[in-house]
This record gives C-alpha cells, structure tokens and sequence, in this order.
C-alpha cells in the first residue's frame, strides 16, 4: 500500500480575501445573501479542485468557515442560546446564516438587540472562536445541515470521496463553558453523543470513508474525568459506525502524558504534529497497535515559509521503516486556516497551495523520486540568499 496524503483544513479567507470582504458587505447590507453564498461556493469549490490537482488524496470539506470550526458544530448540534432565536423566528426573511452572524457579531434591527457572544482565543493562535454556551439541561439535535450538503458538494466536484471534518466531541464540550454552576460540560457528553452519531451514520450512509475528528485537547493537560470521555466518546463512535475509517487529529503540541491514551483509542488513524515536537515520534512508534495508521504533520501548517525537505524528512522516513508506507499518511502539521502569512507578501490560500505542493513532493522522495529534493534544496538557497541581502537602510 501506498502512503495517504491528506490535508487537515484549507484557508478560510479565498485567495484575495473574497470572504472576508463579502461577509463584511453582507453584514453591512451591501450585498445580499445570493451575492455572499456565491462567494463562499466559488471559494469552496475552488479550494476543492487545486487539492485535487496537488494529489491529495483526502481532501477535506466541512473545513470552510464563515467564522471557525467550534461555532458551525454548535449549530450543528443546535447549542444555540434562545437568546438569539428572535434573529430568524422574528425578522422575516433571516436564516440560519443571519443567525449564525448575530452569535459572532451580536445584532440591531427591527426591535432585536442582542450582544454577540463570548470569544476566546483558539490556543496560542491568533484566530478566535465562540465558547459554546452549555447548560445543565441542555438538549442536542441537528439544526444546521452544512456538513451534508459541502460533503455532497466536494465529492460532485472532486469526483472522489471527500474526507469530512469536525470537532471532536471531547474538545468540543471542553470548548464550552457552563451557564450554570450544577454540573461539569463533560457531564453532556452521554446526552450528545446520540445526536453526534446520528451525524456520521447519515455521512457514512452518504458514502464517507475517513472522518477527521478535530481533538487538540489531546495535546493539553487532561483530567481523570477527560481522559475517560475520550474513551466513551470513540468507544461509542467504533460501535454505532464501525464502517467508518476515524482519524483523530492532534495539534499545536505534543501528546506527552497523553499518548497511551492516545494510542489504545478504538480508532483508525492518529494524527500528530512534528512540527510542534518531532521527538514525540520516538514514543510513539513503538507503542502503535498493529492497525493504528499514524499521520505525521511535517508540513508547518502555521509558518509561510518553505520546507526544508532534507530537515523534515528524517521523521517521514523513520515512520515508514517502522510501520510500512501503508501506514503511514503525510500531512500539514495543523489546518491551513492558522497560517501566520505576516512575514510573507503572500496571502494564507497562495502559501497553502505552496504547502500541498510540498506534502506531494515529500511522498515522491520517500517513493524514490529523488528531483524533488534536489529543486527543494536550490529553493531553500535562494530563500537564504535573498533573505541575506535584505538590509535595514542605513538613517544619515
């Protein structure tokens, strides 16, 4: 078997920010819902068919985002405080995407007040996102359809089978925060679960092979009461999906005191992040079950710049002589969406498609094509040199 290359997550901002610009007209009443969606769909689509021309062979989809992954499962799941219900049951004309602003931006109109909710920061990034508002007697059922139809869409466009991704349902719960002080947000696990299954059975009745479940809490420090969660959560994944490959992503560090746990999950494939910490690899691999695939992020998901190949290769190929090629998938470090393109006169989709590119020709070298390398190696010096002749002018 041949090695997987597969990306976690794709730009959010097009490739000359069109999102970003038409949801500020559309939120601002210069254009309309028509004009915003087509927006989304071109760059949806388009993202679609460069991952498809870079030779990704799982391409992701639910990853695209009007504002971040935690809010669209939070409509996914219907954790939508009734506060903001007026937006849609109120104003004539408003759905879901209205509704859906209102929590990131609050809204005023037509006798409907209402204050956006709390935002957070999404780890050691510079992106934000909703802390899901979670209650003691709070009921789960699915409200938003995205996940189904951007699944239907990618697979029409890419004629393959797209790979789906979503928050975990551990991380998602740690996400949130509670409204009332009775309870722990971990306790509602049991009572989403029922919901969040019925999601990957109608993903795996609509053809979903590998489903990427999203669980940075895999690199943080985890209570007793978490850890246990991970294993009921899979657990009860494995046993009402067993069709579906599951591939549970980690990011942004290391597993450290984590990883047993990690690696005795009733899942498919684990995802770590070598570009936080490359020396995790060599816990890892002597602890993966005969079954386990690993998928080693060695692309900086995070950073413009170019790979050196000959520096990340040596995990590549230690992974593969440990476990075969066909055990192996190769990937970003982390979603394209937190790429800091700050240092670079480029914006994040031009770096990702620089980022595929680089995913791709990693496969080949270990595969035997060894001009990948050497062109890397002559990028890689013109990068230095140019950076080397860059100097700060001198103030006479």
């Amino acid at each position: 078997m041949r090695m997987l290359k597969h990306n976690l997550g794709y730009p959010q901002t097009g490739v000359h920010l069109e999102l970003q610009k038409a949801s500020e007209l559309y939120w601002n009443g210069t254009i309309g819902r028509t004009d915003l969606f087509l927006v989304a769909k071109r760059m949806q689509e388009n993202s679609w068919r460069l991952q498809k021309e870079a030779g990704i062979d799982l391409i992701p989809c639910n990853d695209f985002s009007f504002h971040h992954q935690v809010l669209d499962m939070s409509l996914m799941l219907g954790v939508v405080p009734s506060r903001y219900m007026p937006v849609v049951t109120d104003i004539p004309g408003n759905t879901e995407i209205d509704l859906y602003l209102a929590m990131v931006n609050g809204y005023e109109h037509k006798g409907v007040t209402i204050k956006g909710m709390e935002q957070a920061r999404w780890f050691d990034t510079n992106a934000t996102y909703v802390i899901p508002e979670l209650d003691a007697q709070q009921t789960f059922q699915i409200f938003s359809n995205k996940i189904f139809t951007e699944f239907s869409a990618a697979k029409h466009i890419t004629q393959q089978v797209p790979k789906p991704v979503l928050m975990g349902p551990v991380s998602y719960l740690l996400l949130g925060k509670e409204t009332t002080g009775d309870f722990h947000r971990l306790d509602l696990l049991r009572k989403m679960m029922p919901t969040y299954l019925t999601v990957l059975k109608k993903l795996e009745e609509m053809g979903a092979t590998w489903i990427q479940f999203d669980e940075p809490f895999l690199t943080q420090t985890l209570s007793i009461e978490a850890k246990a969660a991970f294993n009921y959560a899979y657990g009860e994944i494995k046993k009402a999906c067993p069709g579906i490959k599951t591939l549970v992503t980690s990011f942004f560090g290391a597993l450290n005191d984590n990883t047993a746990l990690a690696l005795t999950l009733p899942i498919n494939g684990l995802h770590i992040d070598l570009i936080a910490d490359a020396t995790q690899l060599d816990q890892i691999l002597p602890l993966m079950s005969s079954k386990l695939v690993l998928s080693v992020g060695i692309i900086d998901g995070r950073n413009a710049a170019i790979t050196n190949y000959e520096a990340v290769l040596p995990s590549l190929q230690q992974a593969v002589h440990a476990i075969g090629e066909g055990r192996v998938m190769i990937a970003p470090s982390c979603s394209f969406a937190y790429l800091d393109s700050s240092l670079e006169d480029k914006l994040p989709a031009i770096i990702a498609q620089q980022k595929l590119r680089e995913v791709h020709d990693l496969s080949c070298i270990v595969e035997g094509d060894t001009d990948s390398l050497e062109r890397n190696k002559a990028a890689i010096f013109r990068a230095n040199t140019v950076s080397n002749n860059h100097t700060t002018p001198m103030t006479i």
